[in-house]
């Protein structure tokens, strides 16, 4: 790939990456450490596609590989989160405004570029996904949230739904200025909630933010 700005998406698991690989044309994978690298194109967009970023760690040193190695015009996450507002169920996309963490004394927040999110919002009319879409703060920490942990969130920070990596590519992201959102589908919530229950749907919801993002892709 030339020197030519372009977006990417960045997943933590190679299931959240699956529904990206399979609508790919034209890939060229390349392994960096433990980040797995696609380039090609969706839609006829140039696309970079990055998996096996899972926990806070992972995904920081995985954003910063990729800003090193491309000019990015922007870094979308895709992929799952776990539901903290009441009104989201699963297979729910948030399309997140802002990102902090949930588990730090650190209440930074990192805001998304408003451009950015026009884009989103303008695509998002122009193709609606077939499922519920909300745009809201999502909160990330080290570990899944148990449910003595929820209130505290809640009364703390008020997120719609939390995760393991949002934060952390977003922080990295605002150090070197690069546009940054997070796309997270519902995969489990305080009545669904486990491992099973998270497993049973994460394809499904890895899907639903495959399908959003792809609507911002195409209007690009």
């Amino acid at each position: 790939m030339d020197n030519a700005a372009v977006t990417c998406v960045l997943c933590a698991m190679k299931t959240e990456a699956r529904p990206f690989v399979d609508a790919m044309r034209h890939t060229q994978v390349y392994k960096l450490r433990r980040l797995v690298i696609i380039e090609g194109s969706l839609d006829g967009k140039r696309l970079v596609l990055a998996y096996n970023a899972i926990g806070m760690k992972n995904a920081a040193v995985a954003a910063q590989l990729l800003i090193d190695r491309y000019a990015l015009s922007c870094l979308i996450m895709s992929g799952t989160a776990g539901g903290i507002d009441s009104r989201l169920l699963i297979g729910d996309t948030v399309v997140a405004t802002e990102t902090g963490y949930h588990d730090r004394t650190d209440e930074t927040v990192f805001t998304a570029q408003s451009r950015l999110l026009d884009c989103f919002r303008d695509a998002l009319k122009e193709d609606p996904p077939q499922h519920p879409l909300y745009f809201g703060r999502i909160a990330t920490g080290k570990s899944f949230v148990k449910k003595g942990q929820r209130l505290d969130i809640i009364s703390r920070i008020d997120p719609l739904c939390v995760d393991m990596e949002s934060a952390a590519v977003a922080e990295v992201c605002k150090g070197n200025d690069v546009p940054f959102v997070a796309v997270r589908s519902i995969s489990d919530t305080e009545t669904k909630a486990g491992l099973l229950v998270f497993i049973r749907n994460c394809l499904l919801a890895s899907i639903h933010s495959f399908e959003v993002t792809k609507a911002f892709l195409r209007s690009q």
